[in-house]
């Protein structure tokens, strides 16, 4: 059972994650740069664009300068010293330095403080639906209404019960324990069919306190060997199948297995007594009755 509810927690946790998460990723794509209308260029290209236009007059005023004559040498008049000439600059494009765009700049850091607040409400959406998740799902029962580790062996309980002629009582699970055997084994199993592999492996059935008629506690009583009711007269054998009184039905039991030694009784999953007139043992009561 424990197993099955962290499967279905798991499970509800999930699933609004992973909605969540897409969420969160079609938001921040949606905020990727505004999608150009078609023929419009971006400012800086357009600033790009103008750098290099500049960049090219430049180059082109450079080279229409007029160079010195490459036969001023050849042509000098005889004994006439040559002066060298002084070397042309080589003239390059001024590096233009574009500053930053301040509406650009602006939407940058729009974009990014976007970006963040839907990240952050993501995960605090994500961790509000993993707690409300959480929540809706009710933890495992503690105590009564669960599974109940009976601490005393199973040994000892059967040697307590035949030591004293009286059924075992397991306070925690509200629960008598008796020994159990039938009369014919074919018509207790069509019985107990719910409970009936542990019984046979056990050699014991559980017996919920409660009287069916009105849920008085019904003790045993040691001179007859029957649980009698002090509040209405119902009377039960050993094995709580009904033998007098207004009840409706046998003593209730429960579902229970064993584990290394030990009686694990789930008081969460009541067996409904048997109905009037069942008797799997034929035990008749062995004495005075206490009610």
């Amino acid at each position: 059972m424990l197993a099955e509810t962290n499967t279905a927690a798991i499970v509800g946790i999930a699933i609004p994650a992973v909605i969540i998460l897409g969420l969160i990723v079609i938001g921040v794509s949606a905020l990727k740069s505004p999608r150009k209308d078609v023929g419009s260029l971006d400012p800086r290209a357009v600033k790009k664009d103008e750098a290099r236009r500049r960049a090219d007059e430049a180059r082109k005023l450079a080279e229409q300068e007029p160079a010195a004559p490459a036969s001023a040498l050849a042509t000098r008049e005889p004994g006439e010293v040559a002066v060298p000439e002084a070397p042309v600059p080589d003239v390059y494009a001024p590096e233009i330095t574009v500053p930053p765009d301040p509406v650009e700049v602006g939407i940058e850091r729009r974009r990014v403080l976007n970006r963040m607040a839907i990240a952050g409400s993501g995960l605090g959406l994500l961790a509000l639906g993993g707690a409300s998740v959480a929540f809706l799902i009710p933890p495992p029962p503690k105590g009564f209404g669960g599974k109940i580790v009976v601490s005393t062996p199973l040994d000892e309980i059967k040697a307590s019960i035949e030591d004293n002629q009286t059924p075992f009582y397991a306070p925690e699970a509200k629960t008598w324990i008796e020994l159990y055997e039938p009369s014919d084994e074919a018509i207790a199993e069509t019985t107990y069919p719910a409970i009936w592999g542990a019984v046979q492996e056990t050699g014991v059935m559980p017996l919920y306190q409660k009287c069916p008629h009105l849920g008085c506690k019904v003790p045993f009583c040691d001179t007859s060997q029957w649980f009698e009711c002090p509040c209405h007269g119902s009377q039960y054998n050993a094995a709580g199948e009904k033998k007098g009184g207004p009840a409706p039905r046998g003593m209730d039991r429960f579902e229970f297995e064993l584990d290394n030694g030990l009686l694990v009784i789930d008081t969460g999953k009541l067996v409904e007594g048997p109905p009037v007139g069942t008797d799997t043992t034929g035990q008749v009561a062995e004495g005075p009755h206490c009610v």
